[in-house]
């Protein structure tokens, strides 16, 4: 996971600023739907929280001794 955040910063800092707000790509679901870098940088962070939580309840679940500042 660090070695694939590392590439996603680098490539993110490598774009211009028009690049970065309206250069688009498309997902391989929606291969029609091109989505701005922005909303991508969007998307991947709510995405790695999602999976965050579901971590968390995963650890809760199996009797983990965790709490919400473990999760923070």
């Amino acid at each position: 996971m660090q070695q694939g955040l590392r590439a996603l910063k680098a490539y993110m800092e490598n774009l211009s600023e028009e690049d970065f707000l309206h250069k688009k790509t498309t997902p391989y679901y929606l291969p029609d739907h091109g989505v701005a870098q922005a909303k991508w940088l969007i998307e991947i962070t709510t995405h790695a929280q999602h999976h965050r939580g579901q971590l968390f309840t995963y650890l809760k679940t199996l009797g983990y001794e965790i709490n919400m500042f473990d999760l923070y």
